[in-house]
């Protein structure tokens, strides 16, 4: 998917559900890092909440040298994180770097929750 693509999810996300705030973004932040750990097997994670409404949430991990980080953060998004009624992703390599870029809503209207975010996973060198 394209930035502009994206972006342009994100933008009408955002217009028509209510941005994901308090104790709820609170509770995907922590489905978001027991997702990391638990189903895709990343460690060392950390999760914020930033107050930006592009990436309300920023998590960062690391994963083995052997780990497809790409397809892992593919499938945990998929099949653990997203919500049912719209979700999106793009996901970006730079260099030792995966980077997930995601957005969901709840639903398609003002009484739904829309939460974004930002996952990136750095990945470990074979020599250490």
């Amino acid at each position: 998917m394209t930035d502009a693509i994206f972006d342009t999810l994100v933008s009408e996300s955002l217009r028509i559900a209510t941005a994901s705030a308090g104790a709820n973004l609170a509770g995907f932040g922590m489905d978001l890092a027991y997702a990391l750990e638990q189903k895709a097997g990343l460690s060392r994670i950390s999760v914020i909440k930033t107050g930006d409404r592009r990436y309300m949430l920023r998590a960062t991990c690391s994963a083995q040298a052997s780990t497809d980080a790409a397809g892992a953060l593919a499938h945990v998004w998929e099949q653990d994180l997203r919500y049912a009624a719209f979700a999106a992703h793009r996901i970006r390599r730079d260099g030792p770097a995966t980077e997930l870029a995601f957005v969901t809503r709840s639903g398609d209207d003002a009484d739904s929750l829309c939460v974004t975010g930002l996952i990136r996973v750095i990945q470990a060198s074979d020599e250490a």
